[in-house]
């Protein structure tokens, strides 16, 4: 899992992350926790991974 923080033009908070598509209870966690799926992407090795990302308050 790899995480990243970002910030959008308006300065609100992006935290985003990817997990493998077999993860199933780190995938409910995330949704719980107010993470979207925004796309797969595919690492180094050329797995594929479900990515998910939330904004933060502002």
């Amino acid at each position: 899992m790899e995480i990243r923080n970002s910030k959008t033009d308006d300065l609100q908070d992006i935290l985003k992350l990817d997990t493998h598509n077999d993860n199933k209870p780190m995938q409910n966690l995330l949704k719980k926790l107010g993470f979207v799926p925004c796309g797969i992407i595919t690492v180094e090795d050329g797995t594929e991974r479900i990515a998910f990302q939330r904004y933060s308050e502002k």
